[in-house]
């Protein structure tokens, strides 16, 4: 094969192509083979499929004539083939049927290696593929291509893909070297496949001086951030300070976002934490027509109106001078003694004991003052005076029953 005016040309090939078991120029080779068919397959894509191998042999015919008589296609893969050389402006000095055989070969090898690396492709110039050729072939040139050197050019092209630019650290480098998409299915690859590929996986000292090499002849441009990210472009390897100013938007770009979505999440978060805690419970004294109950979780229910206003008068008269207060319960008159009548609990209050404001003897309610009420008027009168209102409460926090005794 010989070439001219490859510039401006492209070959595009997957990425697994380089992991082909063979030396490079045979690798090399079978990948051009594959190029070429691939590029004649794409243009002929239009075409009708009958008759589409005497439409192609006219067209080869008037285009290249002499080259038509020298290498005659015969299938229609060949007559691709042909096209593909035709447009890509290569000569081919073998027959048709030989560059088949390459491309089917290299066909196989991608078809029995399903993944990732299969389906992402390398977009590289076609002079620098000649550079390697020729380098593999020792033949005489203005800059020598060699194998590593193309091994690392088209992992980086694999990376940048379509972009203007991307980072890529030595790991992912020589991961995608080897044939790999990625450290993840290099690290993940069966132990068979890598002694396979042990010769493709270069080191990092390799891949450090490869890629000072190639930046110092300008094959792309090269910006190391904060001396730990390593970002490539070869659309501005002229200029490394459109590099610089591409990664510093990106950089400042991301930091905005993140800076924005944190501020939103701290109001967020403040918003919740008002709304799981109101603050403390009300002070103020209560509505006297109203009794309000306090559970132990701190949760204000509306309780029922007070169906009495005022206690019921006493059937029995209150004597004129104030009678004594009891004294307080004790451990031994708790139990029953002689000074309560045998009175068992301080709910169960009897009659000789204490002056009863109630309906009958034996009634449970609350002591106030010494004297008895039943539940009603307890409720009423604590719901009346502030000072037990605030007593009860506590009472009922420290999960004690509602009876109060204001001595």
């Amino acid at each position: 094969m010989t070439t001219s005016d490859l510039e401006n040309r492209f070959y595009r090939f997957p990425l697994v192509s380089l992991a082909y078991p063979a030396d490079p120029l045979e690798t090399i080779l079978n990948i051009m083979a594959w190029c070429l068919l691939d590029i004649g397959t794409r243009a002929s894509d239009g075409m009708p499929e009958s008759g589409k191998v005497w439409s192609l042999y006219e067209f080869e015919r008037e285009k290249d004539p002499e080259m038509f008589e020298r290498v005659p296609p015969k299938t229609l893969d060949e007559a691709l083939l042909f096209r593909g050389a035709m447009i890509a402006n290569v000569d081919l000095h073998s027959p048709c049927s030989e560059y088949v055989k390459r491309q089917v070969k290299l066909d196989r090898f991608i078809r029995a290696h399903p993944g990732p690396a299969s389906k992402n492709t390398v977009t590289i110039k076609s002079n620098l593929k000649w550079s390697c050729i020729y380098t593999l072939r020792e033949m005489p040139q203005e800059r020598t291509l060699s194998w590593q050197e193309f091994q690392i050019l088209c992992a980086l092209l694999s990376k940048i893909g379509n972009g203007k630019f991307a980072k890529c650290g030595w790991k992912e480098i020589q991961a995608r070297a080897a044939g790999w998409c990625g450290k993840t299915d290099l690290t993940k690859a069966p132990a068979t496949e890598r002694e396979a590929r042990e010769h493709l996986i270069l080191t990092r000292d390799q891949i450090r001086t490869t890629l000072i090499r190639l930046e110092t002849d300008n094959f792309f441009a090269r910006f190391i951030y904060n001396r730990a990210e390593s970002w490539f472009s070869f659309s501005c390897k002229g200029d490394r300070k459109i590099l610089q100013q591409w990664v510093a938007a990106l950089k400042v770009r991301r930091s905005q976002s993140i800076r924005t979505k944190r501020e939103e999440d701290s109001a967020c978060s403040a918003s919740i934490f008002a709304l799981k805690n109101p603050g403390p419970l009300p002070t103020a004294s209560p509505d006297p027509d109203i009794l309000v109950n306090f559970h132990n979780d701190g949760k204000k229910l509306p309780s029922r109106k007070k169906a009495q206003t005022t206690p019921p008068p006493c059937p029995h008269p209150a004597p004129t001078s104030t009678p004594p207060h009891p004294p307080p319960l004790t451990k031994s008159n708790r139990n029953g003694s002689n000074e309560n009548n045998g009175a068992k609990s301080m709910g169960t209050i009897m009659k000789d004991s204490l002056p009863l404001c109630g309906r009958e003897e034996g009634e449970k309610g609350h002591l106030i003052d010494g004297i008895f009420y039943d539940r009603d008027a307890a409720n009423h009168l604590m719901a009346s005076d502030p000072t037990i209102f605030k007593r009860a409460q506590r009472a009922i926090r420290n999960g004690s029953k509602i009876t109060v005794d204001k001595a």
